[in-house]
């Protein structure tokens, strides 16, 4: 079977519940093979995968600075969240620097060479392990954060040393037990589809794991996040509320209080640019399969969304964290230094 006679389904990577069984759809749809497009000759490929590949590379570099900037400047490393959210910073740098580019590589590859048949059976494994783990990551900060935030006196609990080490490592467990079946070939594997080579989606004719896998894989932590950012931020806007209508008037807001309440619509907006890079093509492609498929430049828009979707988490906190604005500097006027010899002329500040 050589790409050029398929269809588009293929780009729709099997992160999601809608764009898998829409594979099926597509599949069993004469009306959709016999539009096939293809795909080698879309003027708009070169450029999709271009620009993917330069933003993801900048997005990489803003994640390992950013990184190093919570391991070494005092007012994050000291964090009794540090090592959750260092942990989830260095799994987006490892999607947005090697795992999303390889795999628009790949995307771009696929429209001219035909990849061997077992192809599926290791990127398969590899993509969907670390794109589950890091949303479980996600998930377990976002949990934490909503301890801190709406049950304060069991955040304690939460950040000594066995419960930090719990939540590094219950990620990487989810993210097995998810993908065990499929990666062992226990009952599925990870199969090329009929449309598109590209299109890694547990099989043989499980529609019952193109469910269940992205629901806890991506669905499940996706709802955890959500609801505890969103308790967060409602926490903190009612604390400054009460401080403001205190009697000693808006003086009594202290500084901690209004960098919760920034840090708060940081992490509300983060994940508002989590469901805006990840769900359009879902959804789309799930209720307008026809639609959607019309439309090659809105199917490499909505795709380009997802490969890019961690490139873009630095910058929020770059943008409202006066300590990651300060921990970035600090970075990086010592690297400067080292590389010109010159002395850091940033001082850091205490943290607030």
């Amino acid at each position: 079977m050589h790409p050029e006679g398929n269809n588009i389904t293929g780009l729709f990577i099997h992160k999601d519940i809608g764009s898998s069984l829409l594979v099926k759809k597509m599949n069993n749809n004469s009306s959709f093979q016999n539009e096939s497009v293809v795909l080698p000759h879309h003027s708009s490929l070169p450029v999709w995968l271009a620009v993917i590949l330069v933003l993801d590379f900048f997005g990489a570099l803003a994640n390992a600075v950013t990184f190093v900037a919570t391991l070494v400047y005092n007012p994050l490393r000291k964090s009794s969240s540090s090592v959750i959210l260092a942990h989830c910073i260095l799994l987006d740098l490892v999607v947005t620097g090697f795992v999303y580019p390889i795999t628009a590589v790949v995307t771009y590859v696929q429209t001219r060479w035909l990849l061997p048949a077992h192809f599926c059976r290791g990127f398969g494994a590899v993509f969907f392990f670390a794109i589950y783990l890091n949303d479980w990551a996600h998930a377990v900060m976002a949990v934490n954060r909503f301890i801190g935030a709406v049950l304060p006196h069991y955040y304690k609990q939460v950040t000594t040393r066995p419960a930090l080490i719990v939540a590094v490592v219950m990620p990487w467990l989810a993210s097995v037990l998810i993908n065990f079946a499929a990666t062992a070939e226990i009952t599925l594997r990870y199969e090329l589809s009929d449309s598109w080579p590209l299109a890694c989606i547990p099989g043989p004719d499980k529609e019952s794991a193109l469910i269940i896998m992205p629901l806890f894989g991506t669905y499940i932590p996706s709802v955890l996040i959500g609801i505890s950012y969103t308790a967060v931020m409602i926490t903190a806007k009612q604390a400054v509320r009460r401080k403001v209508g205190d009697d000693s008037g808006v003086t009594r807001l202290s500084i901690r209080l209004g960098q919760r309440y920034e840090t708060s619509k940081t992490l509300f907006v983060c994940f508002l640019w989590y469901c805006l890079a990840n769900f359009p093509l879902p959804v789309t492609s799930f209720y307008f399969p026809e639609e959607l498929y019309a439309s090659m430049d809105l199917q490499f828009a909505f795709l380009g969304l997802q490969y890019m979707s961690s490139a873009v988490n630095p910058v929020f906190f770059i943008a409202v964290s006066r300590n990651y604005r300060h921990g970035v500097l600090y970075v990086l006027e010592k690297i400067k230094g080292r590389a010109f010899g010159q002395q850091p002329a940033f001082k850091p500040e205490s943290s607030h």
